[in-house]
């Protein structure tokens, strides 16, 4: 996800956070990248992003990718108008709820809770915020699906009667 936002230059991350300092063997959910482990974590991000933004941002208008290991001390320091959640799904709840606590702008990735009641506290401190919020499956806020499915409402390809999808 991180690396889909830097495709929008109206978006500028400025800070990662993972419990993880850095490590190997994360399986990537991009399944064409193969299961082989992965390295991942706060560091491997963060300077993913430096190096990035060193490519695109004329100097100094860049000032760095600051990496958290502890969701609250990003957002304690961090000036930042959103954040993006896509840790662990238990801790999506408690994530989101710091964040529209301190007025910040959320994506969130599925699911966003674990139980209705708990869905329904971050709804309501989601209107008391005045943020804007999403719920979001990363893929499906894709560029393809996107066109996919105004081909299908303009009736482009015609009737759809069935579809197939395998993962």
């Amino acid at each position: 996800n991180t690396m889909a936002f830097l495709d929008f230059p109206e978006v500028q991350v400025v800070a990662v956070c993972d419990v993880c300092r850095e490590n190997d063997g994360y399986l990537s959910w991009n399944w064409s990248q193969g299961k082989k482990g992965q390295t991942a974590g706060r560091e491997p991000a963060r300077r993913a992003v430096d190096e990035f933004y060193a490519k695109q941002k004329p100097s100094g208008q860049y000032r760095g990718c600051r990496a958290y290991a502890d969701y609250r001390e990003l957002l304690a320091k961090e000036d930042v108008d959103a954040v993006m959640i896509a840790t662990p799904d238990h801790t999506h709840a408690v994530i989101t709820m710091a964040a529209l606590k301190s007025k910040r702008h959320v994506y969130c990735e599925k699911p966003l809770a674990w139980s209705v009641s708990e869905t329904r506290q971050v709804t309501e401190a989601a209107r008391a915020a005045g943020v804007a919020t999403q719920l979001g499956n990363h893929g499906q806020a894709s560029t393809e699906a996107r066109v996919t499915c105004e081909l299908i409402a303009a009736g482009a390809i015609g009737a759809v009667r069935e579809v197939h999808a395998s993962y």
